[in-house]
């Protein structure tokens, strides 16, 4: 299902080959432009200074979300590395102290980009601090911030990560391979991305189990023979 080659030229998204091949390159291409544009009217709005106070830090959320969507959907669709650390840096950045971190499932997955994209420490600390403050640190969420299996399990959500995390806390990578092919994306049934291709609007920018990557980088858990594995962004895991 996904091709996971690389390389990206700044004159045409036509050499661009799509790692997720769910929707179409032009539907990742429109995607894409419009989410650029919404990006703008978000950033000039907040910019303009017309915002009543208590409607700054939700607009400053929302943004968040879409720069962060609007990654993913670069990635799948074949965007250069390199281009997307830049962006992801510029991102976290850009946020700094104002963010303020969503579902334990947003999280998990900003400190794995953070991971994946060899972001700075102080990028890192930050982001980890966050999610102490909303009570959403676990054993997960430790082990990507230590690069260590904590001593004892403690999951916020066992239901959903339960499996996966016995499997990296095993090494067992014919077991992720399974998790990954039969269990993942079912496990996801109550995040609010679950099921977006299906939607008539432009929702979907992608499938991918950055947390699983990230988990394994950390723990130096050899992912070769998961390369090319759906929901899987091996691309990510080896940059």
């Amino acid at each position: 299902m996904l091709n996971f080659l690389f390389g990206r030229k700044k004159d045409s998204s036509d050499t661009l080959q799509l790692r997720d091949t769910i929707c179409t390159k032009e539907y990742f291409d429109e995607y894409i432009r419009e989410e650029s544009e919404r990006v703008k009217k978000f950033e000039d709005k907040i910019a303009s200074g017309t915002l009543a106070a208590d409607r700054v830090m939700p607009a400053k959320r929302k943004l968040f979300s879409i720069r962060t969507g609007l990654l993913i959907a670069k990635y799948s669709r074949g965007y250069a590395l390199d281009e997307l650390k830049s962006e992801f840096t510029d991102i976290a950045r850009t946020f700094g102290e104002d963010l303020d971190m969503g579902t334990y499932d947003e999280d998990l997955r900003f400190l794995s980009l953070c991971v994946l994209f060899n972001a700075d420490n102080d990028i890192k600390e930050h982001a980890v601090k966050l999610i102490k403050e909303s009570d959403g640190y676990d054993s997960i969420i430790e082990c990507l911030a230590t690069h260590a299996v904590p001593d004892g399990n403690t999951l916020k959500y066992p239901e959903v990560y339960g499996d996966m995390w016995e499997m990296i806390c095993k090494n067992d990578t014919e077991g992720i391979r399974g998790y990954l092919q039969k269990k993942w994306y079912k496990s996801h049934s109550q995040a609010y991305w679950y099921d977006a291709h299906k939607a008539k609007e432009k929702l979907y920018f992608g499938y991918w189990a950055f947390e699983i990557a990230a988990l394994m980088k950390v723990l130096k858990i050899d992912a070769e023979s998961l390369k090319g594995v759906e929901y899987f962004p091996y691309g990510s895991y080896s940059y």
